[in-house]
């Protein structure tokens, strides 16, 4: 027999001692030994309960514990026994135990209840979960004499139910909120609209709703990688957050495309105002993983009521004005309006179109040429891609090629390009013509590309046409997006003998100290600054200025529209190289090119 059971048997035994001596008749005798006994096998049948089984006064104060409380606890029973549940509990949940317990009552005689309850483990303080049933016990007159609680350790199920709730919390977010960014998603914004319309409808009021769209977002990720495309739309999510106010709502529906609701608009023009902020915001330089760059925004606007009176129909007109945004240039904001819808209609046509197009090969190949200012001679053509459309004939490059630089279609078709020239370049040489370099245009889109390398040297070794006469015309958008790597590609193209130029030269910012660095060979002046080369001093000084320094630098010059006598003399005093234009010839189809070519060979 261990200590706590002999001291709990003597315990009984002095009670029933003093029974005994307070002995007035048998039957009263009988009624004390036998309460005594009851109590003596409750106390037993609680010891062997795996339970916690405490019994305290209406004050706290603890008269019972049975060994499972007293292991639970980690405390000798003589420590518990006398003093009450509040050592266990925090402060908070005391309190709790105490208006969980202040219910018992003769009426209310069970109560059901959850606390913590604080553990010192041996080397850590260890919180849990208990759950309990409480009990009133009532004296001979009805009256709570004493509370029993049984008790057991719920902890697990609580960290369980923790973890449901933290999972499910997170599905919900991740149901209404965008991962990367952390703005709301479609879901939430269609929702949030929805809502907003109606309270619009209900008060006549006003909102707007923005769409947005990065562009050229493509080729920062074609370029530099997705990390750092991602790296961008999280900093532009946040640029976009500054420039409204609280009661904004702005989501990010995929990709780059961003939607924003302005609601409690007094006038029209504070969402021209909002917008331009944006477009302003994102227009700074963003440097990112040692990279700095810039990225512009267009964004469209529709106005409730004026433009649907419904979510979905103020979307798709916003998306519509945006889109006519970036026909306009990028860069700006436009409200909707109803003759959009045309030229919007218009876009998917030519999409639609232009598919089957480059499925059905329904284009053609025309060259401009290029002459030598010293001999005069056809030494290059540039090759100039034209849609011949079965019903509309043909249709011009300005019309189209937006359309597939945003599509992604501009790569099958410059894959064309690339070795249509070719074939064709190769033709001339085989009929007896001098060498000619035929120039074709290289989309940011396609340059980024990882088989562009390929591409060529498979048309190259295709048509047996030499490397040298083959020469890639990049503008200064491509150059400049990404120096160190643009530097990498045309160093390979070097290497193999193919060569680059840089078309539209001055109307970028190319940068003087990147431009000695770029393994390229030619300089091609925009014909902006051409066209008034013999009446602006500004622009005779620009040519004579890129000119001389293109010659420091080992690079030729070529001028294209080329359109006077008077511009091939002063271009010819300035030493320039090579011209293109009308003044010789518009772009010909290839069986016209080849009668220039002719012709040209007789005056020489």
């Amino acid at each position: 027999m261990d200590k706590k059971t002999r001291d709990k048997e003597f315990a009984l035994l002095r009670e029933f001692a003093e029974a005994w001596g307070q002995m007035d008749s048998l039957d009263l005798f009988e009624k004390k030994l036998s309460a005594l006994s009851a109590k003596c096998d409750e106390c037993s049948f609680a010891e062997s309960q795996n339970e916690l089984i405490c019994r305290f006064f209406p004050d706290g104060t603890i008269t019972y514990v049975n060994n499972a409380y007293c292991k639970y606890f980690m405390r000798e029973r003589e420590d518990i026994i006398g003093n009450t549940f509040k050592p266990f509990a925090t402060e908070e949940d005391a309190r709790l135990i105490e208006q969980h317990l202040a219910l018992l009552s003769t009426e209310n005689p069970s109560i059901v209840y959850e606390h913590r309850f604080i553990i010192p483990g041996r080397d850590a303080i260890d919180v849990r979960w208990l759950r309990w049933t409480g009990k009133a016990l009532l004296d001979g007159n009805g009256q709570m004499a004493e509370i029993q609680t049984v008790g057991w350790d719920v902890t697990e199920n609580k960290m369980l139910e923790e973890k449901l709730r933290e999972n499910e919390d997170r599905l919900k977010h991740l149901a209404h909120f965008d991962v990367l960014t952390g703005l709301s998603n479609r879901t939430y914004f269609n929702s949030r609209l929805a809502e907003e319309v109606s309270r619009c409808k209900r008060y006549d009021r006003r909102l707007v709703v923005m769409f947005l769209d990065l562009d050229n977002f493509k080729k920062i990720n074609d370029s530099l990688g997705h990390d750092v495309g991602d790296l961008l739309l999280k900093e532009v999510s946040q640029r976009i957050g500054i420039c409204l106010r609280d009661t904004d709502i702005v989501s990010r529906l995929g990709g780059d495309e961003f939607t924003v609701i302005l609601t409690e608009l007094a006038k029209d023009e504070d969402a021209a105002l909002a917008a331009q902020r944006i477009i302003d915001a994102v227009s700074r330089p963003f440097i990112l993983r040692q990279h700095e760059f810039y990225v512009t925004v267009s964004i469209g606007m529709a106005v409730y009521p004026l433009d649907g009176e419904n979510g979905d129909t103020m979307v798709k007109n916003a998306d519509t004005a945006m889109y006519y945004a970036k026909s306009q240039g990028r860069n700006n904001y436009q409200f909707y309006s109803a003759q959009m819808n045309a030229a919007h209609m218009e876009r998917l046509t030519i999409e639609s179109q232009l598919r089957k197009a480059v499925e059905n090969r329904e284009f053609v190949l025309f060259y401009q040429p290029q002459i030598s200012i010293q001999t005069g001679h056809i030494i290059g053509a540039e090759a100039l891609i034209r849609w011949i459309h079965p019903v509309k004939g043909m249709i011009p490059p300005m019309k189209f090629i937006p359309v597939a630089e945003e599509t992604g279609l501009i790569i099958p078709i410059s894959e064309w390009v690339i070795m249509t020239a070719c074939e064709q370049n190769k033709r001339w040489k085989d009929e007896g013509f001098p060498p000619l370099t035929v120039a074709v245009n290289i989309s940011m889109r396609h340059f980024m590309q990882p088989n562009l390398l390929d591409v060529i040297a498979e048309a190259l070794q295709k048509t047996g046409l030499p490397s040298p006469c083959l020469e890639l015309e990049l503008t200064e958008s491509i150059v400049m997006h990404n120096v160190d790597e643009v530097i990498r590609i045309l160093q390979k193209f070097r290497e193999t003998g193919v060569q680059s130029s840089i078309d539209d030269f001055g109307t970028g910012y190319s940068s003087l100290n990147y431009l000695k660095r770029l393994p390229i060979n030619k300089l091609k002046i925009d014909q902006s600054f051409v066209r008034n080369i013999t009446a602006d001093q500004n622009d005779a000084m620009i040519v004579k200025t890129v000119i001389e320094m293109a010659h420091n630098l080992g690079l030729r010059v070529i001028a294209e529209g080329v359109e006077t006598s008077d511009q091939v003399n002063f271009l010819r005093t300035l030493a320039c190289d090579e011209l293109q234009g009308y003044f010789f010839s518009k772009p010909l189809p290839a069986e016209e090119f080849i009668q220039l070519l002719e012709v040209f060979r007789m005056i020489s």
